[in-house]
């Protein structure tokens, strides 16, 4: 056992602590409600011991009484890698939520799983987030890439478009992204009044993301987004680069990064975990005459 040296309540919440754990290895949260009770409940396992014996762990405060034990643990799987197609014998034509490990509000809905699969949505701010967890130490890296493209037709805009959203946040509920919130994601923008589109973090331009400004935007052009988040030793030395090609004209931004993530992002990323999620923000704003998004693979790196 490792002692348990702290613990605070934070409303329906205990957190507990231990400043004397094995350096860089991992710790269990074992539970029971009657110290007389044959067993105990694992509620968390693979959860990170940093370089100086530390760890946390924050713990629903659900029942009267409840006993505490944490364990030394093994090492957390690796995050999940491969391609999801949205193909048939894993999907079916029908809700996305539900299938496999997705998470998604109503309008996400797989298509074509027969053929060339596909999962998309046509109401705006619809987010779908894939539920198994992305726990990281100082040094490890994760990534993924989107294939997607827009339903429609195109007209230049005449206010700034944001489009579509993606990258990791730190809950698995399906519950949309702000533009301006705390996930480590990036979105694609049209410019007001230009056929020229970008990637942002929030509203902020990307360090050595260039814009596409040789193309416009065409409904039926396939994009790939890629997302690679590398984790440092606090939130402000984590990064995460972005890039968007569009795989039709060749048209690229360029790989650009971003310094620093949310300490939120950074707490779930160290601890339960974060989740990556697709989400369409408003394509169709400002005449754009965009309509949907449509996510034909999503590709986890190993």
């Amino acid at each position: 056992d490792i002692a348990i040296d702290w613990h605070a309540f934070m409303g329906t919440n205990v957190v507990m602590g231990f400043t004397n754990g094995p350096a860089n290895r991992w710790f269990a949260l074992w539970s029971k409600t009657n110290l007389m009770d044959g067993g105990w409940t694992t509620n968390r396992s693979g959860l990170p011991i940093d370089a100086f014996g530390h760890g946390s762990v924050t713990n629903a405060a659900d029942h009267d009484m409840m006993f505490f034990r944490i364990v030394e643990s093994g090492q957390p799987p690796a995050p999940d890698t491969g391609i999801i197609e949205f193909t048939e014998p894993d999907y079916a034509d029908g809700s996305l939520g539900g299938q496999q490990s997705w998470i998604a509000e109503a309008g996400w809905v797989v298509g074509d799983a027969s053929g060339s699969g596909h999962a998309s949505t046509t109401v705006n701010s619809e987010i779908a987030v894939w539920g198994e967890p992305v726990v990281l130490t100082n040094g490890q890296a994760y990534a993924f890439s989107v294939n997607l493209q827009f339903g429609g037709s195109y007209s230049t805009p005449t206010t700034w478009v944001y489009t579509f959203l993606s990258g990791l946040k730190a809950g698995s509920d399906a519950t949309a992204v702000g533009t301006g919130a705390t996930a480590a994601d990036a979105n694609i923008q049209i410019f007001s009044g230009a056929d020229t589109y970008r990637l942002l973090d929030d509203y902020d331009t990307i360090s050595g993301a260039s814009n596409i400004a040789t193309g416009q935007l065409n409904p039926g052009d396939v994009l790939q987004f890629d997302y690679e988040l590398t984790m440092g030793p606090d939130a402000a030395g984590t990064t995460y680069a972005v890039r968007l090609r569009n795989l039709s004209d060749g048209t690229d931004t360029g790989t650009g990064t971003v310094t620093g993530v949310d300490a939120t992002i950074y707490s779930a990323l160290a601890g339960s975990g974060a989740y990556p999620f697709v989400q369409s923000i408003s394509p169709g704003n400002g005449g754009s005459g965009l309509a949907g998004v449509q996510v034909n693979a999503v590709t986890f790196m190993p």
